[in-house]
């Protein structure tokens, strides 16, 4: 699958795998955010999927990209059309007979509205027939109860320490903005369906979908623990690290991050 054209709707998308320049079959299916645009755009959250991408090459694993439907302004909030759409391009890629034999080695990495989106396709009912090695999310939050009907082997949840979450209340005020630390815990709770526990994973410098934070000098590196989580769910096993905050370089310092969840 180097480069191969899908229809989802009738209508034609890209999708592009990258072989991973050693031997092996493990395979990381990515679904961007809503503010990545098309895949050769050179956008912060692209050039991050690149990276990864090369990094996983070299350590036996694929990649692979698609095509969104252009969205005039990517600041908005998704349309149900429009999110709808990119529910159903992600099914179309799974349904792709040259992924079928991988799936049980794929690995989906969705970034916000990407996360929503693989959420969605995975516990629609037309999901109980595939099985995946496991979930890497970022900056997801899930609000009401999610479960899952496709077999998934795992589930980590990744957030910069500056993703900070705030609501609207019914006066029209907004919230006080709330850390990963304090919202990520109730959505791991809220996601079933996954075989092993999910975990927790946060990194400090960076904010949502992992940018760096714009006071930050010297910004860390989210790629090598990115990476790990990849790898280590392809091999059928969840991180043996448990929950973490993660500092330079992807580092993990002495301090461990418990989860209450």
């Amino acid at each position: 699958m180097p480069g191969i054209e899908l229809r989802s709707g009738g209508e034609p998308f890209r999708c592009v795998y990258d072989p991973p320049a050693t031997l092996g079959s493990r395979v990381c299916l990515i679904v961007q955010s809503g503010q990545a645009g098309p895949i050769d755009e050179p956008t912060t959250e692209n050039r991050l999927y690149e990276r990864l991408g090369l990094r996983l090459s070299r350590h036996g694993a694929g990649t692979i990209r698609f095509e969104m439907q252009h969205r005039a302004d990517r600041h908005l909030a998704a349309s149900p059309a429009e999110f709808a759409e990119r529910v159903r391009r992600l099914e179309s890629v799974l349904a792709a007979p040259d992924l079928q034999p991988l799936l049980p080695r794929t690995v989906l990495l969705g970034a916000s509205l990407g996360a929503d989106v693989v959420l969605a396709a995975l516990s629609s009912k037309r999901a109980a027939n595939i099985r995946l090695a496991g979930l890497v999310l970022i900056g997801c939050v899930i609000e009401a109860p999610v479960r899952l009907r496709a077999r998934v082997g795992a589930a980590a949840f990744v957030y910069g320490a500056g993703d900070y979450v705030a609501y609207v209340d019914a006066a029209g005020n907004q919230t006080a903005p709330r850390r990963p630390a304090d919202y990520a815990p109730a959505t791991l709770r809220r996601l079933a369906g996954v075989d092993a526990a999910a975990k927790l994973h946060i990194l400090d410098g960076l904010g949502h979908t992992l940018a760096p934070c714009v006071e930050m000098q010297r910004a860390p590196d989210p790629v090598p623990l990115l990476t790990r989580l990849v790898l280590r769910t392809c091999a059928g096993h969840a991180s043996p690290d448990g929950d973490h905050r993660v500092g330079w370089n992807g580092e993990t310092p002495n301090s461990a991050l418990e989860r209450s969840a």
